[in-house]
C-alpha cells in the first residue's frame, strides 16, 4: 500500500541542476546510506518500526467554550469541508472520538468535547476519562466572541485541574497544551500579534499566581483560522509534538537532503491532511508553507483527473457526508486517495525563478 507522506521542496533556480543532468547518489557517502545509518543509530530501524510505534495511538482532545470552532477545525483539516460551510455545523453536544490514521506519521485519536468538560459543573468521570489520558489538549479561544475572559478562565481551570490530578495517577504523563487563538481572520496582522501577546501574558500570569509557572514550556500558542492556512500550520505542530522521537531523526535526514541537493527548504507532508510532520532545521517562514500547501492542492486536483480509485465528485460527496454525520466511513473513504501510483512528482517554476518540487514517497 502507498504512504500518504509527501515531500514539498522549494529551491532557488541558481541552486537547481541542469534539467538535462541526472545525479545519482550512491556509494559510502550517499544520502541513502547515511539515512539508513542514522535510523539505525537512533534505534528506529526502518519504517516498519515507525508503523509499530504508531499502533497505540495517542489522544488529542479539543476543548473550549461552545461555538468556539472546535468541530470546524476537525472538519476542515481532516474532512476537507469547505471553510464557509462550517458556519452551518451544529454545536457539539456529546463527546465525539475521531480516529486519525492516514499515514504512518499521522496516527492519533482526536476527541471533540462539548465545551464544559473542565468547568465547575463538568462531569468528573468524563474529565478523568477524556483529559486524564490525553497526550495533548487543544484549547480553542474564539477571539471574536465577547466571552474571551470566560474562555481564559475555563482554560485556567482546565490546566490547573489536569496538573493537580496528575500526582494521584501512577505513571501518568504530563500533557502538552496547544492554545488556538481562533477565528483570527477578523483581525489585522498587527492586531493578531497584539492579541497573541496579551493572551499569552494573561495565561502565564494566572499560572504564576497558583504556583504553576513551571509548566509554561508545555503550553504553546497559535493564531488560527479555518479561512486560511494557519490552522494547518498549527495542527502540524500538534502532530510533530506527538512524534518527538521520530521528528529528530526526520529533521536530521531532511538536513542531509538539503546539504546533498542544495535545496533551500524541505517539508515532509501528509498528503491527505496536508499537515507537515517534519521539516529541516532552518526556520519555517509562513510564505514557504503557503507555497507548498498551495502546490499540494494543485497536485491533488490534477491527480484526481488521472486516478480511478477516487474521483473529484466523490471527494465532494465525502465532504458533504462529513458535514452531515461525521462518520468513520467518510474518514476511511479518504484513505485510497493516493493509492494508484507508488511514486509521483511534479515541478513548478514561479515567476520569481523559484522552483517548487513535490515528490510522493512511500
Amino acid at each position: 500500500s502507498r504512504d500518504a507522506g509527501a515531500m514539498n521542496v522549494p529551491l532557488s533556480s541558481r541552486q537547481r541542476e541542469s534539467e538535462d543532468e541526472e545525479t545519482e547518489f550512491s556509494g559510502p557517502g550517499s544520502f541513502a546510506n547515511s539515512s539508513a545509518a542514522l535510523l539505525e543509530e537512533r534505534g528506529l530501524g526502518d519504517t516498519e518500526d515507525l508503523a509499530a510505534a504508531a499502533a497505540s495511538k495517542p489522544r488529542v482532545v479539543l476543548c473550549g467554550l461552545p461555538r468556539s470552532g472546535k468541530s470546524s477545525i476537525y472538519h476542515v483539516v481532516f474532512q476537507k469541508l469547505v471553510s464557509h460551510e462550517t458556519l452551518f455545523l451544529e454545536s457539539t453536544e456529546l463527546i465525539a472520538k475521531h480516529d486519525i490514521g492516514y499515514s504512518k506519521f499521522c496516527q492519533f485519536e482526536l476527541w471533540d468535547t462539548p465545551g464544559d468538560i473542565a468547568s465547575d459543573s463538568g462531569d468528573e468521570l468524563s474529565f478523568d476519562g477524556v483529559l486524564g489520558s490525553s497526550a495533548q489538549i487543544i484549547f480553542v479561544v474564539d477571539v471574536t466572541s465577547e466571552d474571551v475572559d470566560k474562555s481564559l478562565r475555563l482554560l485556567h481551570r482546565t490546566i490547573t485541574k489536569v496538573f493537580s490530578t496528575l500526582p494521584s495517577r501512577p505513571g501518568a504523563q504530563r500533557p502538552y497544551f496547544q492554545v488556538f487563538i481562533h477565528k483570527a481572520d477578523a483581525l489585522r496582522d498587527d492586531e493578531k500579534l497584539l492579541c497573541l501577546r496579551e493572551l499569552q501574558d494573561k495565561v502565564e500570569e494566572d499560572l504564576r499566581e497558583v504556583g504553576l509557572d513551571g509548566i509554561s514550556p508545555r503550553i504553546s500558542f497559535h493564531v488560527t483560522s479555518v479561512f486560511d492556512n494557519s490552522i494547518f500550520d498549527a495542527m502540524s505542530h500538534v502532530v510533530q509534538r506527538l512524534m518527538v522521537r521520530e521528528v529528530g531523526v526526520l529533521e536530521a535526514l531532511l538536513d542531509a537532503l538539503v546539504n546533498h541537493c542544495g535545496m533551500e527548504k524541505v517539508f515532509l507532508f501528509d498528503m491527505v491532511s496536508k499537515l507537515y510532520v517534519a521539516t529541516d532545521s532552518t526556520p519555517v517562514h509562513s510564505q514557504d508553507f503557503e507555497l507548498c500547501f498551495d502546490m499540494i492542492e494543485l497536485f491533488v486536483q490534477v491527480s484526481c483527473l488521472y486516478q480511478d480509485s477516487i474521483r473529484p465528485t466523490e471527494l465532494s460527496a465525502t465532504a458533504k457526508e462529513a458535514k452531515n454525520q461525521g462518520s468513520e466511513k467518510s474518514e476511511k473513504k479518504m484513505a485510497p486517495f493516493f493509492s494508484r501510483e507508488a511514486y509521483s512528482s511534479s515541478t513548478v517554476r514561479l515567476s520569481n525563478s523559484m522552483v517548487l518540487q513535490i515528490s510522493v514517497v512511500s
